[in-house]
């Protein structure tokens, strides 16, 4: 469940703040 709600917010986000996760995905 977790899982799957992360993947959706992270896909969300992806779009408007592709550069903050860009460069958070990776440190994480």
């Amino acid at each position: 469940k977790n899982g799957k709600l992360v993947g959706s917010v992270c896909e969300n986000i992806k779009g408007p703040m592709f550069p903050t996760i860009g460069v958070h995905s990776p440190h994480e």
